[in-house]
């Protein structure tokens, strides 16, 4: 939901949270705490629970290499987050995850992927649209994964959709995409005019190496 090309994480860090709306605060009417799931530094599971402080920075207590997600985990008379709620990395200032306000959870498609573990990657949701005159666009979809293992980053899936044709595209992969451990899975649209907006999803299963 920020926008723009994702800038990972290159060393574990800790996170400031802060929201854009005073009401996202412990005992206020918007979210008071929220969650946030992904990788430590060796690339293992972590989950932290944060306090919420309105506008304040409140800074994580573990160190982070990913985000996965981060969702409200408690709210006020609201129900839900007031502001937009983002994690940026401390002193550097690069965001990792946000809760767009009213949203509840994040809206990205990126994934990291645990230690000794491979990601299946088995169903695809793209959605397109013109959003203003001029011509009709022709949007891209990629996933890229960037291993931590090979050090490498590679294209694993592509698809054009022409909104002169179609809107939305559900795929349903006969063998799923194998992606291997500590890598991460992140998917990117581009445009050929800038009348456009775009919104993908896509669902994986985890399942744990055999010799781990």
């Amino acid at each position: 939901s920020p926008g723009g090309t994702f800038a990972r994480m290159t060393t574990a860090a800790t996170l400031d949270i802060t929201s854009t709306d005073a009401a996202d605060d412990d005992g206020s009417t918007g979210a008071n705490t929220v969650v946030i799931y992904g990788v430590d530094e060796n690339w293992d599971e972590q989950i932290e629970v944060v306090t919420m402080n309105g506008t304040a920075i409140v800074t994580t207590t573990n160190t982070w290499l990913g985000v996965n997600r981060m969702v409200v985990y408690a709210c006020g008379t609201g129900l839900i987050n007031a502001g937009d709620i983002n994690a940026v990395v401390t002193a550097v200032g690069t965001t990792q995850a946000q809760i767009p306000a009213g949203e509840g959870s994040t809206q990205q498609a990126i994934f990291f992927v645990y230690a000794n573990h491979k990601a299946l990657l088995d169903w695809m949701l793209l959605n397109a649209v013109k959003t203003g005159g001029g011509g009709t666009p022709v949007l891209t979809f990629k996933i890229w994964v960037t291993s931590f293992v090979s050090n490498s980053k590679y294209e694993v899936f592509k698809y054009s959709l022409d909104t002169q044709r179609e809107g939305h595209v559900e795929l349903k992969p006969t063998q799923p995409f194998l992606v291997g451990e500590k890598s991460i899975v992140e998917m990117q649209v581009t445009s050929d005019t800038a009348n456009a907006a775009a919104s993908g999803r896509f669902s994986l299963q985890q399942v744990r190496n055999v010799d781990a």
